[in-house]
């Protein structure tokens, strides 16, 4: 069966789409030799960019091309949906942001039944290196791969000398002591610090929806705000009001904005609501792309005795906004 490989590029990164239905008969994929490191990179935090530039940079001592090897999902979602994490950043934001780190080639494996049932070994021999020439792997601190993710570092340096791979592992980057993950950057947002998450991240953490029609109660309480549909999929802050970037598509201008995320207890409502009051703006965005970026929490979800109790805070949370966010530098648009 041939390989379901497509290239394209994102900026000056070559996209490698493969399976692993590739035969070990065909032609590899890659010409040049690769170091590569493998992961699936949700967030792509400081860690993650620390990994990959001394990808690069090794790749250039060794006169190889340097490559990053993903999955096109996350593994969860095959198996055990109902225990994927909510993702830091969307498959589409991830690639995004792999190729502004000057790696050379993604490679994206199809993670299926066939992928998953590759114990390491194999999957180093039929996808790294038969298909994608990987000559040296580098390993994050923490990461496994293979069949049940049962085998080490000291298993993948020994598979190496079998196929002639240099296998090496990175260290861990920390932060005030504590070890940069996508584990623990979902544990800050999802207690609502988004402060330290960034610090993590090293950019505010963001998501990103559309704008949807809602119930108008904040514009006829003078706060008028845009309902954000966001995927199923991807990671909220916990609930409460905060103040963010608001970047509307089509828009060159960044708006400050005053973001409220909960089941809105005052008016008894009981679904979860996403929706911002963009500041000093007036316009008809319904249907708009829209990303928010998160600078800080100002106060939780509260449920108020009156709707003029709720005005009145309202009033005292855009002028905590309007603060907060004129002591911050306004995110840069992407071209």
């Amino acid at each position: 069966m041939r390989t379901w490989s497509t290239e394209y590029n994102i900026l000056d990164m070559r996209i490698i789409k493969v399976n692993a239905c590739h035969s070990i008969a065909e032609q590899p994929l890659c010409e040049r030799a690769q170091t590569a490191t493998i992961g699936f990179f949700d967030g792509l935090h400081k860690g993650h960019r620390k990994l990959i530039g001394d990808v690069v940079q090794a790749s250039l001592r060794n006169g190889t091309e340097s490559m990053v090897v993903t999955l096109d999902r996350h593994p969860s979602v095959l198996f055990c949906p109902e225990r994927q994490p909510r993702l830091i950043t969307t498959a589409e934001e991830r690639i995004g942001l792999l190729a502004e780190t000057g790696v050379d080639n993604c490679a994206i494996v199809e993670f299926n039944s066939l992928t998953a049932s590759l114990s390491a070994r194999d999957f180093m021999r039929r996808i790294l290196k038969t298909q994608l020439n990987v000559s040296t792997l580098v390993i994050g601190f923490d990461s496994r791969f293979g069949h049940n993710r049962t085998e080490g570092f000291e298993e993948y340096r020994a598979y190496g000398r079998e196929m002639d791979v240099d296998v090496r592992q990175d260290v861990a980057l920390t932060n005030d002591g504590d070890v940069i993950s996508s584990s623990s950057i979902r544990t800050m947002v999802g207690e609502g610090n988004v402060e330290r998450a960034a610090s993590f991240l090293g950019r505010p953490f963001s998501i990103r929806g559309v704008v949807v029609g809602g119930f108008q109660q904040g514009r006829k309480m003078g706060f008028p705000t845009a309902n954000i549909r966001v995927p199923d999929d991807v990671l909220l802050p916990a609930s409460g009001v905060y103040a963010v970037w608001v970047e509307i598509a089509g828009c060159q201008e960044v708006f400050q904005g005053m973001m409220d995320i909960g089941m809105r207890p005052t008016f008894n409502r009981c679904s979860l609501s996403v929706e911002v009051h963009i500041l000093d703006f007036n316009a008809d965005i319904y249907g708009k792309d829209v990303k928010l970026s998160f600078v800080s929490r100002i106060r939780r979800e509260k449920k108020f005795d009156s709707v003029s109790e709720l005005v009145n805070q309202l009033s005292e949370d855009e002028v905590m906004t309007r603060q907060i966010l004129s002591e911050e530098l306004a995110p840069k648009r992407a071209k």
